[in-house]
């Protein structure tokens, strides 16, 4: 066992990302409170949700925590709603953050070894799924929660499609 629990990224709200305005994926959606990205997966769909101020889950402020619980059925509805995706996985894993983030995984429709758990491991090795095909299941995702949420859909800025 360890003497103690690691220190994890943002336990000083000041070293976190929130105060330098700084994300890890591409923004697709907003509002005042919160932020959905789009995250490079070879899944059809990997979302990560964020609060915009410094808040983990177990401090999240009862309005904050109201939102997250409408916000996760609306996003799980928007990603299972896609063509390409069986079944929304939602996972929130707080070892490496003090900043709460909550993930979303679209399970490609039909691929049964890929049910339950061993999603992650699959997503971990499995070729990414090409930029143009992420951001435009990304933004599907974007579109249907801003009619369901409200927010606003972020307009994504170009990218290059990677070379061969």
């Amino acid at each position: 066992m360890l003497d103690v629990e690691p220190e994890r990224r943002g336990e000083d709200p000041g070293d976190c990302w929130c105060a330098a305005d700084a994300v890890s994926g591409r923004v697709c959606w907003a509002d005042e409170h919160w932020l959905l990205m789009v995250l490079d997966s070879g899944l059809p769909v990997m979302l990560l949700l964020q609060p915009q101020a410094h808040h983990d889950l177990g401090d999240l402020p009862d309005e904050l925590a109201g939102e997250l619980g409408r916000l996760l059925v609306a996003i799980t509805a928007a990603v299972q709603a896609l063509p390409s995706v069986g079944r929304a996985h939602v996972g929130r894993y707080g070892d490496g953050g003090a900043h709460l983030h909550v993930f979303f995984f679209g399970r490609p429709a039909r691929v049964g070894q890929f049910r339950g758990s061993p999603l992650l491991d699959w997503e971990e090795n499995l070729p990414k799924v090409p930029p143009a095909v992420a951001d435009a299941n990304a933004w599907f995702v974007a579109a249907r929660l801003a009619v369901a949420y409200g927010g606003a859909v972020v307009t994504p800025e170009p990218r290059p499609e990677p070379s061969p």
